[in-house]
């Protein structure tokens, strides 16, 4: 027997526990969450917030989760007050005032510990570097830790090439009648 046969099985098996902890959560899945770490990421000439959430309850518990607030976008008005008004609702529903002016990392920081109810929802897209179909995750919306927030897992998306629904034509423009039927009148 191969002195190292039992230690490559196990290698093998923790690869495939830990790879199954990053599959994509099921659509419409809202779980209560702690919030471990913030980042300020910088690039070109837009900054957003990199949070991670932890998971603390249902079938999801322990695993992470990221969540990109793009409230600094000048590119992308509509999406920097969505952004905002989510970080808005993190601070309302923990109590945490928030501050007067433009939020830094340790403003945000201060939601660390703090129970928050995620509703998570699942979406298809094109992976640039593959350009294969996959799917991927984003917090639809923010909830408070109380008695009217449930913890239940969502419905997983097929997005399977097959399944995908057709984009729709484009309205076709009336064209003038061609009289080329070599019918004589």
């Amino acid at each position: 027997m191969n002195f190292w046969a039992d230690i490559e099985t196990q290698t093998n098996e923790q690869q495939n526990n830990t790879a199954a902890k990053f599959d994509v959560l099921p659509d419409g899945t809202t779980a209560r969450a702690m919030l471990e770490g913030v980042e300020l990421k910088t690039w070109e000439d837009n900054e957003s917030f990199s949070l991670t959430w932890r998971i603390v309850d249902g079938d999801f518990a322990k695993r992470v989760v990221w969540q990109t607030l793009d409230i600094f976008n000048k590119d992308n008005a509509k999406r920097a007050s969505r952004h905002k008004s989510l970080l808005a609702k993190m601070y309302e529903v923990t109590g945490i005032p928030r501050p007067a002016e433009r939020p830094w990392t340790n403003d945000i920081l201060k939601l660390q510990g703090k129970l928050i109810g995620l509703k998570i929802r699942e979406f298809p897209r094109i992976n640039e570097r593959t350009g294969e179909m996959q799917n991927s995750n984003w917090i639809e919306s923010i909830h408070a830790d109380d008695a009217s927030f449930v913890t239940k897992t969502g419905v997983k998306l097929d997005t399977s090439k097959a399944n995908m629904a057709p984009a729709k034509p484009a309205a076709a423009k009336p064209s003038a009648p061609e009289f080329n039927d070599d019918i004589s009148f």
